[in-house]
């Protein structure tokens, strides 16, 4: 699937602090420094990045760079381009996409067409739409309702300076005028230890880190520039309110005046993106900060099993109770999920490969959220 911009765009409000700096585009991006350390939404414990957005402010920032090639923000995700990755979920077929290395479960296969959900489930229920892989038997602790990796072989993984990268291809179908594009989704990652007891670092006081809209109304929700370390409690599965699900909004197209604040699509904006962007590109990207913390502090990380338990689509608590699950179902399949690091050089058509895993974060509300900035 082509991206679809019907003329240059930049970040809401956060992209305005970035026009006023700008990359040699051989340089890595560092989210931990200004400007990037503000250019993301925090949800539950998740930054989230726009991969697109930032591709397309790159491209007006470097006369001569486009959309793709050479573009530090684009990351093809064919299943040749991400073999070197880590795939959790995908409906792609084929050995070092679906299978990983050693210490990592292999790929959750993604449902395709109109399966409204998909889960791997929670500790009472299996796995509902998605195919779960056989459990790693090298793994301690492996469960069967979440994708699971060792963290000594995650930490390898990574590289001594990287950091994990959560990416995410959004592959709605486009129809009803693009009502249909949005997706509702939830993530809740833990460490455990050899003996299974679930980590807690005291350090930061979090034993469970969630990527959650916080029974927000769906669609609206997320902290731009907020604290990526608040305790959410114990929950297991989405918390499902009258008027708000715990469910992040991942977008389709978002439409922004000249002035980057967000508004209607309705043929007199100034810039239009699209995130619904299929199987072939990445459209969001995440970073857990107490993640980090967990790599660095866990010494090799020998006997450690992080494990990550997701839902995406129209929870059937949710519509039970009476959610409206408008623009919330899953309605093409394929979606994929695949981790990166920040140092992982693996896309050779672009300068800088740590850049393509750092910037792209962005966010799974965007479409409902006001994007902030602060001059640098």
């Amino acid at each position: 699937m082509a991206r679809n911009f019907t003329k240059p765009h930049k970040l809401v409000a956060l992209t305005a602090a970035l026009v006023c700096s700008s990359f040699a585009s051989a340089q890595p991006v560092d989210l931990d420094t200004p400007p990037y350390s503000q250019q993301y939404f925090t949800y539950g414990n998740a930054n989230v990045y726009s991969l697109p957005i930032l591709a397309q402010w790159y491209a007006l920032q470097n006369p001569g760079v486009g959309l793709q090639n050479g573009n530090p923000y684009y990351m093809p995700s064919s299943p040749g381009q991400i073999q070197q990755d880590v795939v959790i979920y995908t409906g792609s077929n084929g050995t070092k996409v679906t299978t990983n290395p050693a210490g990592f479960d292999n790929a959750y296969g993604a449902p395709s067409g109109s399966t409204p959900f998909a889960s791997t489930g929670n500790s009472t229920t299996g796995p509902t739409g998605a195919t779960p892989p056989t459990p790693d038997a090298t793994i301690a602790n492996n469960l069967s309702y979440t994708w699971d990796a060792d963290l000594a072989a995650l930490k390898t993984f990574v590289g001594p300076d990287g950091a994990p990268v959560f990416l995410f291809d959004n592959n709605q179908t486009k129809s009803s005028g693009g009502a249909d594009e949005n997706l509702a989704i939830w993530a809740k990652l833990w460490v455990t230890d050899p003996n299974g007891n679930v980590v807690d670092l005291s350090v930061d006081g979090i034993q469970y880190l969630y990527l959650t809209n916080g029974g927000a109304p769906y669609g609206m929700g997320g902290v731009p520039q907020g604290d990526p370390t608040a305790n959410l409690g114990d929950i297991e599965t989405p918390e499902m309110a009258a008027l708000g699900t715990d469910y992040v909004q991942s977008g389709g197209t978002v439409c922004l005046a000249a002035d980057l604040s967000l508004q209607a699509c309705d043929g007199t904006q100034a810039y239009t993106i699209d995130h619904n962007l299929g199987t072939n590109d990445a459209s969001y990207a995440a970073m857990f900060p107490v993640l980090n913390d967990y790599l660095d502090a866990l010494a090799d990380g020998t006997g450690y099993t992080l494990h990550l338990q997701m839902s995406m689509g129209c929870d059937p608590t949710w519509a039970a109770a009476g959610g409206d699950c408008t623009g919330m179902s899953l309605n093409a399949g394929d979606e994929q999920l695949y981790l990166t690091s920040t140092k992982l050089t693996t896309y050779n058509e672009t300068p800088e490969p740590q850049s393509l895993a750092l910037v792209g974060l962005a966010l799974l509300g965007l479409a409902g959220a006001r994007l902030r900035s602060k001059k640098q």
